[in-house]
């Protein structure tokens, strides 16, 4: 079926394909970025062309009716059904966890890499994953002290300043993840990235690196840059929030960097639907 078709058995065959979205409520810009996301991860329509059809499937009452039930049907779309809870709704979600890094402290006046993931990496302290800032090294990564036993706290050091950054998760105690991690792998789909500090030099975070990096136990490395800024839609207005298109697989041998900025108490929030799970699986 292709495009036309489909829209047709939508209702939206007679609206335009002009890319408009003056008109839009705060209601519909949301509406159309789910359906623009859902349109590229399941149809697999390029990005333009999951854009303009979203443009003008929001513009016709009946083509949208039909899209929400389509995707309820799906299971896609977090609007419409909690994967991680037991339904009636036939998916191939098999969970969503979110991970939360905080830096808690700003002494250092840099950017600081702070791993995500990263099973193997983690046992010698990501000391082969981070580009750390010159004179800047990582002093102590906590993986569950007896303050913060969920938590993984690394300590960056810098003369005779230092700064703390936790990564939790919300569903599992992450030092746990981290371990159950070693012997399992994951498929990643439509992740969603979000800060908590959206004034104008918080909203700069959205313009770090975030990359995903494999290193094979013979040596083999492979790096993958996940585009914030290009992830962001002309439908979004919200500042402090970018969706990740795309499927992203982790293994024990990948680990996810991104570069924190210099702002205290600034919170980044890693959200995602787990599309497939395997246990004791390492390729």
């Amino acid at each position: 079926m292709d495009i036309n078709d489909y829209l047709k058995s939508l209702g939206a065959e007679n609206f335009d394909a002009t890319f408009d979205n003056s008109y839009m409520s705060p209601e519909d810009h949301y509406e159309a970025v789910e359906i623009e996301n859902y349109l590229q991860a399941t149809k697999r329509y390029p990005g333009n062309t999951a854009r303009q059809t979203a443009a003008r499937i929001v513009k016709s009452p009946a083509a949208r009716a039909e899209m929400k039930n389509e995707m309820k049907r799906a299971g896609i779309a977090s609007a419409f059904v909690n994967p991680a809870m037991p339904g009636s709704i036939t998916s191939n979600l098999s969970a969503q966890v979110n991970f939360q890094i905080v830096r808690n402290t700003a002494t250092i006046a840099q950017d600081l890499p702070v791993p995500l993931f990263g099973a193997f990496d983690s046992a010698n302290n990501y000391a082969n994953v981070l580009q750390l800032p010159t004179g800047v090294s990582i002093s102590n990564i906590d993986f569950g002290g007896a303050l913060k036993p969920n938590t993984v706290t690394i300590t960056y050091t810098s003369g005779a300043n230092s700064d703390t950054v936790d990564v939790t998760c919300q569903e599992y105690a992450y030092t746990s993840f981290l371990r159950a991690l070693a012997t399992a792998r994951f498929t990643i789909s439509n992740a969603r990235y979000t800060i908590s500090d959206t004034g104008a030099l918080g909203v700069q975070q959205l313009s770090k690196k975030l990359q995903a990096q494999t290193r094979s136990m013979f040596g083999k490395v492979v790096t993958d840059n996940i585009p914030l800024g290009a992830s962001k839609s002309p439908f979004q207005q919200q500042n402090g929030i970018v969706d990740i298109l795309g499927s992203f697989t982790v293994t024990p041998e990948v680990t996810w960097a991104l570069d924190f900025q210099a702002l205290a108490n600034q919170q980044v929030t890693v959200s995602a639907f787990i599309t497939q799970t395997d246990k004791g699986i390492l390729g």
